[in-house]
This record gives structure tokens, C-alpha cells and sequence, in this order.
């Protein structure tokens, strides 16, 4: 449990039962209605999906990263597609020390399972956006 969840048990709120359960999908429900409903933040967070026009050239380029941090773990070099900056998808990530399991627990150790969910969220929309026909 996070600090901010015990801070609040020990002031006497009550938490749901099955709350690890349901935590992730709670949140995702959340994080898509507040990006979903408000063209600013859907556009801002659409941003971040690089130059990917369709969820389909997303996942190609999500496949091309892993492989290229695979070959780069093993001590290899793999130059870029290309040199242009915002060609990839961005990693989103809550950066603070006072969570790890929503943040990074501000040193990269922590799930950081809000900016998964951040990700998981604009894969959907861009999913939509190319249904749609837009």
C-alpha cells in the first residue's frame, strides 16, 4: 500500500475490500472519461502517440523499440529509423517519490501503473480516432 492510502487509513477512512483487485481498472475508467471528454487534454495526450498515424503503426513502432532495447542490452548498437525527434511513441511516466506503485517512486524503482494506464488509454483513443475515420 502507498503512503497516501495509509495516511488515510490511519485517519479512520475505509477502503473497499477488494480494492487491489479493482484499483487498475478503477483508475482506467477514470483516466479514459477525464481524456476522453475534454479535446484539450485528448489532443495532448494523442501527442505523445509520436508520429503513428494508426494504433497498427503504433504497435509496429512499440515492437521496434523493444526489439531495439533487447539488441541494446545485449551490448549492440541499432541505428534509428530515422533522426526525427517525436518519431516514437512516448513513455509516460508519474515521476514522484511519494508513490511506487501509481509513480516511479522517483528513482525508476516503482510500477509506475498511471502512466501504463496513461499509455493504455491513448492506444484506445488512437484506436478510435482511426474507426472513426478521422
Amino acid at each position: 500500500m502507498n503512503a497516501v492510502i495509509t495516511e488515510s487509513l490511519e485517519k479512520g477512512v475505509e477502503l473497499r475490500r477488494d480494492w487491489d483487485e479493482v484499483c487498475d481498472s478503477v483508475m482506467e475508467k477514470a483516466v479514459y472519461a477525464k481524456f476522453s471528454q475534454n479535446a484539450f487534454l485528448k489532443e495532448l495526450l494523442l501527442s505523445t502517440a509520436g508520429t503513428a498515424a494508426t494504433p497498427q503503426e503504433h504497435e509496429k513502432e512499440k515492437k521496434q523499440e523493444k526489439e531495439t532495447e533487447e539488441e541494446n542490452e545485449k551490448g549492440k548498437e541499432k541505428e534509428k529509423d530515422d533522426g526525427e525527434k517525436g518519431s516514437r511513441a512516448i513513455k509516460l511516466m508519474e515521476h514522484t517519490s511519494r508513490d511506487t506503485y501509481w509513480a516511479d517512486g522517483g528513482d525508476g524503482s516503482g510500477e509506475n501503473m498511471l502512466g501504463i494506464i496513461l499509455m493504455r488509454v491513448r492506444t484506445r483513443l488512437l484506436q478510435e480516432h482511426s474507426d472513426s475515420g478521422k
